[in-house]
């Protein structure tokens, strides 16, 4: 699919191709011309409409222009292209690394709260009312649901136990739809944060997810990226929510609900481990196999009771 994208809509016959594995829910390539020029396509796999790739579009025309913050610029002057049943982002490419556990210290956990804070304050001048409803809403709830009934049909005691384990858990959280609410990015984990040798956030990517919700969604989706690291503690929660708070204050009612939003999202992605265990067809793109998911499913009972230990 790659190979002919480039050379029937591109035009480009001869190249080099190299596929990035950081990132799962999209597939990531770049294309080296050679004389030092290359570019990056993605080819997108959550379904795009027309008005959806216009949001994108225009939130990135919105804050191109900050120098505080930086989504990846325009290769072409065309940046999606739909061909065939895909869509694909062309991007061009700037010298970075993908931030990764080794990297991460008190500066990285501060400058990541910092560059999300910013991005909310920015995009609190965006109308967004055209594009209400576009909205990747996490879907916690609906994946439980999918997990009670495979378990049906499955004899596996340690799955069941770690099932009812969680579910305890899951069952009393819904979100506060009065929580303040606007653009948000979606998916900023660390990983989607992009530095160069000097460990500056040069990139946040993987903004195809941009959606209208509560801004709180984006720092417990930061804080839940961190939760599996080692080095990352009460006194390191305690420094990102406080970077955070430095450039964007949350309300009081976000802070009385942001434990609540971080254990659901952190319980947003244990059941999709667990789909993913039982191969239901609906979430290929977490690309772990059966153990390798059962294991990672096992790792987010613990971040939860790390959580808890920061706010005792």
């Amino acid at each position: 699919m790659i190979n002919k994208f480039i050379k029937k809509i591109l035009n480009i016959e001869n190249y080099n191709l190299h596929k990035y594995n950081s990132w799962k829910d999209n597939i990531t390539y770049e294309v080296d011309l050679g004389s030092w020029e290359s570019f990056i396509i993605q080819q997108v796999l959550v379904e795009k409409t027309n008005k959806n790739i216009e949001f994108i579009e225009k939130i990135i025309s919105f804050i191109e222009n900050d120098s505080n913050i930086n989504f990846a610029n325009n290769y072409l002057e065309k940046r999606f292209i739909a061909y065939e049943w895909s869509l694909f982002q062309i991007m061009k490419k700037i010298n970075w690394i993908t931030i990764e556990e080794k990297d991460i210290n008190i500066e990285i956990i501060k400058n990541t709260a910092e560059y999300i804070a910013l991005f909310h304050n920015k995009i609190n001048e965006f109308n967004w009312e055209k594009y209400e409803e576009i909205n990747y809403y996490k879907k916690m709830n609906n994946y439980r649901l999918e997990v009670e009934k495979l378990l049906k049909n499955n004899s596996n005691p340690e799955v069941k136990n770690l099932f009812l384990k969680m579910n305890k858990i899951a069952i009393n959280l819904k979100e506060n739809k009065n929580l303040p609410k606007w653009v948000i990015h979606w998916d900023p984990s660390f990983k989607n944060f992009l530095i160069n040798n000097n460990k500056k956030i040069v990139w946040l990517i993987d903004y195809d997810m941009l959606s209208v919700n509560n801004y709180i969604w984006d720092l417990a989706d930061l804080i839940r990226s961190y939760m599996k690291i080692k080095v990352f503690n009460k006194k390191e929660f305690n420094i990102l929510i406080n970077s955070y708070n430095n450039v964007r204050k949350l309300t009081d009612e976000e802070n009385k609900e942001l434990k609540n939003y971080c254990t659901m999202m952190i319980l947003d992605t244990w059941f999709r481990y667990l789909l993913n265990y039982f191969n239901s067809s609906n979430h290929n793109n977490l690309l772990w196999d059966k153990e390798n998911s059962f294991k990672k499913a096992n790792r987010c009972l613990l971040e939860v009771e790390k959580l808890n230990t920061f706010y005792n």
